[in-house]
């Protein structure tokens, strides 16, 4: 007869066992594709395949990296747990910014209550664009400012009225709506872009800068360091 304490160490033995073989068995399958907002309850233990946003990033408690991905039209979010074993051959992490388009495949699981995408190897996290390798649109940015406050991106849009060097503004029409954006600089000269044309109301510009909130003003600005991030479209 087997002692109790020799019991209850061969019953979590054969239960760790069983885990890690249910979780060998998931990797050794195909991901299945799908999108944030169709995750159920069914594909806890299985391989899935997501696509989404990065709206934040933070440390694990096991020294890998949290990201909270987003979609437009989800409830909520997914979080992915990208392990520190996976992130032993990362070598792209400074670009997991906010604002990031990623596509990750990983083991859903639940934990405390909420789902959980685990990512064990860095290759399964593919980067589709960055916030300044692809324009964000001004709605887009100022519909979901926390998702891209400081993060580098690149826009276009109309210019609408040119204030001195200091700043000028970005205007976007989507539908029957205006979205504006103030774009800061920190000039000294008449605003130029990178090939020296002075920048006009109504002129079509790309610029690239960061995002941050003006407590003063009450808003949310576009900080651009030097003429080299403003280039002309049309005007």
């Amino acid at each position: 007869m087997i002692e109790k304490p020799r019991l209850v160490l061969l019953v979590a033995l054969v239960s760790f066992a069983g885990i890690i073989g249910i979780y060998g068995y998931a990797l050794s399958i195909e991901p299945t594709p799908t999108s944030i907002h169709d995750i159920s309850s069914e594909q806890v233990g299985t391989m899935v395949l997501v696509e989404g946003t990065v709206r934040s990033t933070r440390a694990a408690w096991d020294g890998g990296m949290l990201l909270e991905l987003w979609e437009p039209g989800a409830q909520g979010s997914l979080e992915v747990h990208l392990t520190m074993a996976g992130m032993e051959d990362a070598r792209n992490l400074n670009k997991l910014l906010n604002g990031t388009v990623v596509r990750v495949q990983g083991m859903l699981d639940l934990y405390n209550g909420e789902y959980e995408l685990i990512v064990t190897s860095y290759q399964d996290l593919e980067i589709i664009s960055t916030t300044d390798s692809s324009l964000v649109p001004i709605s887009t940015l100022l519909e979901l400012p926390e998702v891209y406050e400081g993060a580098p991106v690149r826009l276009a849009g109309e210019v609408g009225f040119v204030q001195g060097s200091d700043y000028f503004t970005m205007r976007e029409s989507v539908g029957n709506y205006t979205y504006t954006l103030t774009v800061r600089t920190s000039f000294d000269q008449t605003l130029r872009d990178v090939n020296g044309f002075p920048v006009l109301s109504y002129d079509r510009v790309e610029v690239r800068g960061e995002l941050d909130y003006n407590p003063t003003r009450g808003r949310w600005e576009l900080l651009v360091e030097g003429a080299g991030q403003i280039r002309k479209l049309s005007g």
